[in-house]
């Protein structure tokens, strides 16, 4: 069912109305906040209202255009009038999300860098358990949240699927994807382990690869990794080979 637009209205004003009833986390210049958008201005500045409501203080806020089609780059200007340590990169063509991403990297300034895709809605307990997390585990490079709100009912950030009825169809449809998010990407299917492992060993020839990675399942410990595709593979490359094993392993 697809809400209607005064139904998200009143959504979004109930969850504006609860954000600023919390105590705000305030965030010095040493913090780098990044937001990417392709349009969806009207979610794009939800996401910064409710960022405003959950955040105070000089951090900085690094706001990244891909070229969008409505007038999402406004609503960045809005942004930068109401926050005075405020940046606003557009690309004149749409590059895509890593492209986004890896702007917001290059630029922001901040020793703690935290990414917010513009259909996330951050509440004070959110920024404060995710920079608690890194400020108790220095070593880590990267930490990951969960939104708390996602504009599922958007088709910009939606991808029709339509019926995928074989494997093929499936692996042509992950790749079309990854080349959506910038990479150089095309789908091959194999019918077994054997193939499966064939086949890599063969592109990786052909690619001129680095380093080929592999994930072992580790379903019933060493005997379900021999005879599986990571063992074919160790077997028959003549590139290095990394395998990752099951978290927890």
């Amino acid at each position: 069912m697809v809400k209607s637009p005064t139904a998200e209205a009143n959504l979004f004003s109930s969850l504006l109305t609860r954000l600023r009833a919390q105590s705000p986390v305030r965030l010095s210049a040493d913090v780098s906040i990044g937001m990417a958008a392709h349009g969806n201005a009207k979610t794009t500045r939800e996401a910064l209202e409710a960022l405003f409501a959950a955040a105070r203080g000089d951090f900085e806020l690094v706001l990244v255009d891909d070229r969008s089609p409505d007038d999402t780059l406004e609503v960045y200007r809005e942004a930068a009038k109401r926050h005075a340590n405020t940046r606003i990169f557009s690309f004149d063509s749409n590059l895509e999300y890593c492209h986004s991403v890896n702007a917001f990297l290059s630029h922001g300034r901040g020793a703690r860098l935290l990414f917010l895709s513009n259909d996330v809605f951050v509440n004070p307990s959110y920024l404060r358990a995710l920079l608690g997390a890194a400020q108790a585990n220095p070593a880590c490079g990267i930490l990951r949240g969960c939104s708390n709100f996602v504009d599922n009912d958007s088709p910009a950030h939606n991808v029709p699927a339509g019926p995928l009825p074989t494997r093929r169809a499936r692996f042509a449809f992950g790749a079309e994807i990854a080349r959506q998010h910038g990479f150089n990407a095309r789908s091959l299917a194999s019918a077994d382990d054997r193939a499966i492992a064939d086949t890599i060993v063969q592109q990786a020839e052909e690619l001129d690869a680095d380093l080929i990675v592999l994930g072992a399942r580790g379903l019933a410990g060493v005997r379900a990794f021999l005879g599986s595709v990571s063992n074919h593979v160790l077997q028959q490359a003549h590139r290095p080979t990394l395998v990752i094993p099951p978290q927890g392993d």
